[in-house]
């Protein structure tokens, strides 16, 4: 291939030419584009991207697979298993397993007639998110075959019956500690005291009283405090109730939403808590799929976890940022 800069012309390899390319393209606007989509590591010559990690995160997160981490420990989680994921395609193709079209689409459609949709409406939910329908069906083909070669390895049943799931999930949703609990939001509000000076501590006192009485719930503390010297105003925290000394939650059920509890001496000075309200959380919902891919796991999990050591013991995986592989 030939490349012509000026007057002058070169003799440039293809490969070169294309890294020259993806240089100068990213001193370009578009550069931005090619970072997302940037190699982070290659699998026996496999790259998975930017992209793939992208995808794999929003897919997960529209079809109920929470992530263990957030940050840069979420990215690493799904690389992992990208990772893993492409070991397994590639050691289908090496024992010429195939999964054709129809398996796919058919687990698909169980999918989402499970999540309560179909495939023409998954697809559409994807792409408003901006996530390519060939990302889910990479990951059903892969589930597919590897579920083929873990039963004809170790002669394992890889059908789990509904009335297994119907069991696990009865379980789960019954467990206590999954049921919805009511917190407490509170927001505390400290005027710092150096020292044991009682004139300052009575000024302070002062101050705090005519916090109480601007205070008109926990939007207006910036506005209450208006005016007042050295204030530390901290954001709202979820409290479960058990976790409060029994005086301090009585007081805040007396007092009510949107009002303040004190003043009272602290540590480090005068301390207001703010009362914002209840709030009632409860875990994520569980999905039927989700329950499948448990039953499965502990079914197939010992043998998964050996062959894929094996597999990642004997590849060539390279990392191109090394971020990711500490």
């Amino acid at each position: 291939m030939r490349a012509r800069f000026g007057k002058m012309t070169f003799s440039v390899p293809g490969a070169l030419m294309v890294a020259l390319a993806v240089c100068m393209a990213s001193l370009l606007p578009g550069g931005a584009a090619l970072a997302q989509q940037s190699v982070i590591v290659t699998v026996n010559d496999k790259p998975i991207s930017n992209y793939d990690i992208e995808q794999r995160m929003r897919l997960n997160r529209i079809i109920g697979y929470p992530s263990k981490g957030e940050g840069q420990a979420a990215r690493k989680e799904i690389l992992e298993e990208l990772i893993d994921e492409t070991l397994k395609v590639q050691e289908a193709k090496r024992l010429k397993v195939t999964v054709g079209e129809a398996d796919i689409n058919n687990t698909l459609e169980g999918m989402a007639s499970r999540a309560g949709t179909t495939v023409p409406g998954w697809t559409a939910d994807l792409k408003k998110s901006r996530i390519d329908m060939a990302t889910l069906k990479q990951r059903v083909q892969s589930n597919i075959a590897w579920n083929r070669i873990i039963a004809g390895r170790y002669n394992i049943n890889t059908n789990i019956e509904s009335a297994m799931v119907d069991q696990r999930l009865k379980a789960i949703e019954s467990d206590p500690s999954r049921q919805p609990r009511t917190i407490y939001l509170l927001q505390e509000i400290r005027l710092p005291i150096d020292g044991n000076d009682e004139q300052l501590l009575y000024a302070r006192f002062v101050e705090a009283q005519r916090v109480v009485q601007n205070y008109k719930g926990c939007e207006s503390a910036r506005k209450a405090t208006s005016g007042i010297f050295n204030v530390q105003i901290r954001p709202t925290v979820p409290v479960p109730p058990e976790n409060l000394p029994p005086q301090l939650k009585q007081a805040i059920e007396k007092a009510g939403t949107g009002r303040l509890i004190g003043p009272s001496r602290a540590k480090e000075g005068i301390q207001l808590i703010g009362f914002c309200g209840k709030q009632t959380i409860a875990p994520p919902a569980v999905s039927r799929e989700q329950i499948e891919n448990m039953l499965l796991n502990e079914r197939v999990g010992l043998y998964t976890e050996r062959y894929i050591r094996e597999l990642r013991r004997n590849a060539f995986i390279d990392y191109k940022d090394a971020s990711y592989s500490q």
